[in-house]
């Protein structure tokens, strides 16, 4: 390698440390919990919260019923041996085992109760354990159960007498023993249909076939009514709207699905808009977007009001979401703050938010631009796609649950499940014909902006990296680098998605990836959703998402797939080693011929990690607008040795810090990317390769 090490330091951090860290987090953690929950002990009770004792209590819906929280030593004692004994006899089945993302050493059981082999409606248990021990438990246990469990009617029989009211089958019907509310139990099938009033959730007798319950999933019946309006794209669409008859108009007001969804018209009004938008100012019932006739002619609110929906319906129908936060609480949708025509009369500052679209998540609400004029740029109205406003309110789901902070890889994952909903949001409606006026893809945006912004599918298209080791690094922590890169580093997890359903070759890594196939995509986004959802925390990283989603797949073809589009684009589970770059600049200290200079700083976690082969590499700018990912102006390779030279060694103990201050020349080259990885051994034998990702030089 054409370099000269200008210092080396190498620090280690020692285990006392370590324990004494681990102590006191466990003490905060206790503390913590001490505070949230408000533990107490009642002599010798157990301190059961909802009943005084652990005795049966009859709550709103249903017969005897015991609902508790053990969080002391008294009471999950007493409950944890219930328990125990429940599992024993086969009424308590563990449904689910997960480990804690942020409580190391942690497990959470999800028991789910059983009456003679068949599940009762409603009733689980969850339990953290630590070591097999466990730490607390609760949830709803039904009790005085003696009903017979063998069904008159078949599950065939009952989807058959289904198929004569529906639409569409969400689930197949399931048999469970329902709770009633007359304090008795019935055999029940339990089935998710859309039938002609709207999508319910019904539970009908095993043995009569009579319907005992029946409750909206989708729409609800409050004075919603439909509508007709012509797209972007000139398609006709129909809209969920509400009649106004004082007013003599039709509002974008959805209230036939279970959360209200509004179309808001700003009016094109600068002042409006970025009080509306930006300081909090509420919208009142004049603010939403109204039509005479209810034959809408205004293509935007169109296309916005019925996408809502359409996402709605995706979130629900998919994985059973309701709405944003899972509570169906309002989503507003803004448009019309900018005419494309006003483009030179806009303020600089909001000319961005023309060719755009964003989700505010303490509002709970998208904005969606008219676009730019012809002079300008080729930008329709972003509400001309379904995936771009998918991927905006998939922005909000994520907001309600993982909550990714937005830079670095975090922010990074928080784009890539935004693109992973939105382009699944095209596949569900194509895939059911349900009008979606363009082909689905993997493409992100394109019937609104010409050519699109980014594409799961070969991410090289747009310049995004489709590996880790090719991920772009910061230079500066704020918008100049997009906190991170986080639109462009989100094709990598993005790719994998792709990669894990169709299968295909990545053009970096060279590996070949057996996907599950389109018609098993569902697989996959179900595995994705429940990872991201439920199991990332806000600073998770590509790492954590690789973990979790194989963790989280729904069938064994969805794990092995994940597990290999995660190879394939560069992240490992073994992937505790860091690199970083740090002051990378143009340099005449170094060397005659030597025109660069960079720190270069590597840690190793709970394992050793024995460097063979170090490499160095220079993109240049050229190479990467030509989608040459694995092309390089120039390279250079290193042996262990010669790495030892460099970093004062090359068996790099665990929880160890190592740096080099390193001059290499970028034979004149301008505006370039630097790249660094190291491959080796970790000490538990697994060989790996880490990647610094790739470092700008302006």
């Amino acid at each position: 390698m054409r370099a000269l090490v200008v210092g080396v330091q190498t620090k280690k951090v020692t285990s006392n440390g370590l324990c004494r860290r681990g102590l006191w987090r466990e003490a905060f953690v206790f503390v913590l919990l001490t505070i949230v929950t408000g533990v107490e002990v009642f002599g010798q009770q157990p301190r059961v919260q909802g009943f005084a004792q652990a005795t049966n209590s009859t709550g709103q819906h249903g017969p005897s019923t015991s609902s508790f929280t053990a969080i002391d030593s008294y009471s999950i004692r007493y409950w944890d041996s219930l328990v125990d004994s429940l599992s024993r006899r086969g009424n308590l089945v563990v449904d689910d085992v997960v480990p804690d993302t942020v409580i190391p050493d942690r497990t959470h059981e999800r028991l789910v109760q059983y009456h003679e082999g068949v599940r009762v409606y409603g009733s689980e248990i969850t339990r953290e354990l630590k070591g097999g021990v466990t730490l607390s438990l609760g949830g709803v246990l039904r009790d005085d159960i003696d009903i017979s469990t063998m069904p008159t009617l078949s599950q065939a029989e009952i989807t058959n007498q289904f198929t004569l009211i529906s639409l569409r089958m969400f689930s197949q019907p399931e048999l469970v023993v329902y709770p009633v509310d007359d304090g008795a139990y019935r055999l029940a099938y339990v089935a998710d249909v859309a039938d002609g009033e709207g999508m319910f959730r019904y539970v009908v007798d095993a043995h009569s076939g009579d319907q005992i319950a029946k409750w909206t999933l989708l729409f609800q019946q409050s004075g919603g009514v439909s509508g007709a309006g012509t797209g972007i794209l000139g398609d006709t669409k129909k809209v969920s709207v509400t009649n106004k008859p004082a007013w003599g108009v039709h509002l974008a007001r959805d209230t036939q699905r279970p959360a209200e969804l509004q179309t808001i018209d700003l009016g094109f009004d600068l002042q409006r808009g970025y009080e509306n938008l930006f300081l909090g100012i509420d919208t009142g019932e004049s603010d939403i977007a109204s039509d005479s006739d209810n034959v809408w002619t205004d293509p935007i609110v169109v296309d916005m009001q019925a996408y809502l929906g359409w996402t709605y319906d995706y979130l629900y129908e998919r994985f059973g979401r309701s709405g944003l936060d899972d509570q169906n609480s309002t989503i507003r949708a803004f448009v019309h703050w900018f005419r494309p025509e006003d483009y030179d009369q806009v303020p600089d500052v909001f000319r961005k938010y023309m060719c755009n679209a964003f989700y505010a998540p303490q509002l709970n609400v998208i904005f969606v631009g008219d676009g730019l004029p012809a002079y300008v740029g080729d930008c329709k109205s972003l509400a001309a796609s379904l995936d771009v406003i998918a991927h905006e309110l998939a922005h909000g789901v994520t907001s309600w649950t993982s909550n990714l902070a937005y830079e670095n890889e975090s922010g990074a994952l928080n784009e890539a499940f935004s693109d992973i909903l939105g382009v699944s949001t095209d596949f569900f409606h194509a895939d059911h014909n349900n009008g979606l006026p363009y082909e689905a893809n993997y493409r992100v945006g394109e019937t609104s902006i010409a050519g699109g912004i980014r594409d799961l599918s070969d991410p090289g298209l747009f310049v995004d990296p489709n590996h880790y080791g090719a991920r772009q690094m910061p230079v500066y922590s704020d918008p100049r680098d997009d906190y991170g890169f986080v639109h462009t580093n989100s094709l990598i997890a993005g790719h994998a998605f792709y990669l894990a359903v169709e299968g295909g070759r990545n053009r970096t890594s060279d590996q070949v990836v057996n996907g599950v196939g389109a018609d098993k995509r569902a697989d996959i986004e179900k595995s994705f959703y429940r990872a991201f959802a439920y199991k990332l925390t806000p600073y998770a990283t590509m790492r954590d998402a690789r973990m979790w989603t194989i963790d989280q797949a729904v069938t064994p073809a969805a794990r092995q797939a994940i597990r290999e589009a995660w190879d394939a684009v560069g992240v490992f589970e073994n992937q505790e080693v860091r690199i970083v770059i740090k002051d990378l600049k143009r340099s005449s200290s170094c060397a005659s011929g030597y025109d660069m200079q960079w720190n270069e700083e590597i840690t190793t976690g709970p394992s050793s990690f024995n460097v063979t082969n170090w490499e160095a590499r220079i993109y240049t700018r050229e190479q990467a607008l030509n989608k040459n990912v694995n092309g390089t102006a120039q390279i250079s390779k290193s042996n262990a040795e010669e790495f030892g030279n460099f970093f004062g060694l090359s068996d790099i103990p665990p929880r160890t810090t190592i740096t080099a201050s390193v001059c290499w020349s970028s034979w004149g080259g301008s505006r370039i990317w630097l790249h660094s990885e190291i491959t080796g051994t970790h000490g538990d034998g697994a060989q790996a390769t880490h990647y610094a990702g790739r470092y700008y030089l302006r």
